[in-house]
């Protein structure tokens, strides 16, 4: 398994606490971690796909950040009547940043610091579900804590076959109509 040397733990530390002329130091730290784990043994690629993407929605650039930033002002508009602002998910990439930052390199009262590249999941469970949570007020998924959307690989037979978007639109299709609708 990858784990991250002394040297690159302190350019990491030096990344995200700002080099001079960053005006992005978060997005710095995850496209250097990226840099680091490119290619290393046990280093989960949907991890590194992530990463990279969430760079771009830190500095606010990219198709992928135009998306993600869409998606939740449009969920939050629908939730609250309100709409969010970019200062507002910027905050909150900060605090997903956050807590990569301390995933990966201080850990927390219960867990040590991984000193390597984190699993999708690990991701998903401990920094962008407590800051989904806190965007949505303690409601990060659909109706019955079903996620609104999904996004992932598509395999066939261990082979990726591409990408796949499943939009859940829980409280008004039925499952039935669900079934139907995103039947293969």
């Amino acid at each position: 398994m990858f784990t991250l040397s002394d040297n690159q733990i302190l350019a990491l530390k030096a990344a995200y606490a700002g080099l001079p002329g960053s005006s992005h130091p978060v997005a710095d730290f995850y496209r250097l971690l990226a840099d680091y784990g490119e290619g290393q043994s046990g280093v989960d690629d949907a991890s590194m796909i992530w990463l990279r993407g969430a760079a771009e929605m830190n500095e606010n650039s990219g198709s992928q950040s135009q998306f993600i930033r869409d998606y939740n002002k449009a969920q939050f508009l629908a939730r609250y009547g309100d709409t969010l602002s970019d200062a507002e998910m910027d905050a909150i990439s900060n605090k997903i940043g956050d807590l990569v930052y301390k995933q990966v390199l201080v850990g927390t009262a219960n867990e040590a610091p991984l000193f390597s590249i984190p699993s999708i999941e690990d991701i998903a469970d401990a920094d962008a579900q407590p800051a989904a949570q806190a965007l949505f007020k303690g409601n990060a998924g659909g109706g019955a804590g079903i996620p609104d959307a999904l996004y992932g690989i598509a395999y066939d037979g261990g082979e990726q076959k591409g990408n796949r978007f499943f939009a859940l639109e829980c409280e008004r299709t039925s499952p039935a109509k669900k079934k139907e609708l995103y039947a293969d």
